[in-house]
């Protein structure tokens, strides 16, 4: 029975191995976590190995070990033996590597995957039960064979509904995430704005911008860089709102980093906190989170301990409400003087309506009951912060996108802010982004534009241009030969430097636990709007041109 129970275990890792791979292959496949640490797992750096899910590994061992112990109860003497001795000094091997992720999830990633440690105490009994039988005279070979094979047919039986169960369950999750970033009926805009919001610019201001964003969201990334020079640009013309909207079920981090914000913001840095998350591309760990706050001249003791208690968390909340009353559905989503924008503002626009303030003035919102959160006035031209220290910097540059489609109320970019106006006179017709990724609606899954290797290196050898999105640092250790570095949050600024006469390749790591080119599809979709003609997004990423033994430098 040792034996019986050694391929039992062995269906239950390669079940739990073979479902965790299928989360681990899209953003769109959510993880039933029987814990609270599996998101953080599943979005660690150890996620993946050389491009690979590191469950596919698990995969691999749990079915090999099934086939054994199912083959070496037909075999003759001899190669049963062998068999079994493979099948043991498999399962060590095994628990070998269990153990070191274990010690990853203790001591690197500082959270427990129920699913993961399910595998790990099944390959440390698999070993134990294949060490007992290493020795062990054979016994009843035919009946176990045939015990074996009623087991593995009972097993694959269960394991098809349970699966399915799983996968829809996953899809309800998404379900029940998407309905709660929406609102049904008439979104109340009495709600865009709170006493306590973070405010740059004087209430008074004719323009008032309201955004709802992520930290951990591309589009909401490239959309601060024109953020940025708004508030820079127009600093009594323009009064600007942050509110947080983290889509946490899509951006793991993203909800802690907002709780971030609002513990930097009780020392009265929360600009600052803002600016330096935004530069660190989604790179939002909780540690990380700490160096950040260090980074600004946060009390380091005060800031960790706020972070740590989770006392933000209603704040973040709160704010999460508000968005859903006035319809909020994707990140980046803007008020414009009351109307609504996805996707990121275009400079020239608000260019436009500051210089007619007497018109934008008129659909104001008038400031709510209270002070709004001033920002310093040494923040009023926004700075930003280097990601390896604290020294600051100014850019930012405009993103320009699509016009806009949106046609739900409230009003939206094609309505006029001035009664009696034309669509087309809107001088606030902002454009929406042409980045899905962070739009909880978009229809999910590979788009149009995104390429396997195979189709990548064949652009590459017509003399394509390759983008590489990730960090200088990342660039400088290897890229593919003839790739230029444009990280994501400078793109705005590069974009304007590259060639629009040939096919445009942007490609990321390929190494980012779910979705492994959701930042390299909002860069396309700025290099589209900006009157790239060929744009592609390489979906496997830089690993998966390493893999393929691509050219690299």
């Amino acid at each position: 029975m040792r034996k019986t129970l050694a391929l039992v275990l062995s269906l239950i890792g390669l079940f739990d191995s073979a479902y965790l791979w299928w989360v681990y292959t899209s953003p769109t496949h959510p993880l039933v976590c029987l814990g609270s640490g599996c998101d953080d797992v599943r979005a660690s750096r150890f996620a993946f190995w050389g491009g690979i899910p590191t469950p596919a590994f698990g995969a691999v061992l749990y079915a090999t070990l099934v086939i054994l112990i199912v083959a070496e109860s037909f075999a003759g003497e001899s190669t049963s033996k062998l068999l079994k001795r493979i099948a043991f000094y498999l399962s060590a091997a095994g628990l070998i590597v269990s153990l070191y992720l274990t010690s990853l999830e203790a001591f690197q990633i500082h959270a427990w995957c129920a699913w993961c440690v399910a595998q790990q105490i099944a390959i440390a009994l698999i070993f134990i039960l294949l060490g007992v039988e290493l020795g062990k005279p054979e016994s009843d070979t035919p009946k176990r064979a045939q015990r074996n094979v009623a087991v593995l047919i009972i097993c694959v039986v269960l394991a098809i509904p349970a699966f399915a169960w799983l996968s829809n369950h996953s899809a309800a999750e998404v379900k029940k995430q998407l309905d709660a970033n929406s609102t049904e009926g008439p979104a109340d805009l009495t709600r865009l704005i709170r006493p306590d919001s973070h405010t740059a610019g004087p209430a008074d201001a004719p323009i008032t911008i309201v955004e709802f964003g992520d930290f951990q969201c591309p589009s909401c990334i490239i959309a601060e860089a024109t953020n940025r020079q708004i508030r820079r640009n127009y600093p009594k013309q323009v009064r600007f709102v942050f509110r947080q909207f983290p889509l946490a079920k899509f951006h793991v981090f993203a909800e802690r980093a907002a709780e971030a914000a609002e513990c930097a913001d009780d020392q009265g840095k929360f600009w600052q906190m803002h600016d330096r998350m935004y530069e660190a591309d989604g790179e939002l760990a909780p540690v990380q989170l700490k160096y950040y706050a260090q980074d600004i001249g946060l009390d380091s003791a005060k800031f960790n301990a706020c972070l740590e208690s989770g006392e933000k968390e209603a704040r973040v909340k709160a704010d999460m409400e508000d968005g859903k009353a006035v319809g909020v559905g994707a990140t980046p989503t803007f008020w414009v003087n009351q109307v609504k924008h996805v996707g990121g503002l275009k400079l020239q626009d608000i260019a436009v309506a500051a210089a007619a303030p007497a018109q934008s003035s008129e659909a104001a919102p008038s400031a709510p009951p209270g002070p709004a959160k001033p920002v310093p006035a040494a923040l009023a031209a926004t700075v930003t912060f280097d990601k390896n220290s604290s020294k600051a910097k100014k850019e930012a540059a405009p993103v320009e996108n699509k016009p806009a489609t949106n046609s739900t109320a409230p009003p939206t970019a094609t309505a006029s802010l001035i009664p009696g106006a034309a669509p087309a006179a809107n001088p606030l017709a902002v454009g929406q982004s042409d980045s899905g990724d962070c739009d909880v609606n978009a229809p999910k899954g590979p788009g149009k534009n995104e390429i396997p290797t195979n189709a990548a290196q064949d652009l590459h050898k017509k003399g394509a241009l390759f983008v590489d999105i990730r960090s200088p640092k990342d660039f400088a250790k290897s890229h593919i030969s003839g790739a230029v570095n444009l990280p994501l949050n400078k793109l705005s600024d590069g974009a304007g430097t590259l060639p629009k006469d040939k096919p445009v390749v942007v490609y990321e790591s390929g190494l980012a636990a779910g979705d492994v080119c959701a930042a390299s599809r909002a860069a396309a979709g700025l290099l589209a709007s900006r009157g790239f003609k060929e744009v592609k997004v390489y979906h496997d990423g830089f690993a998966g041109w390493q893999k393929a033994g691509g050219s690299v430098q």
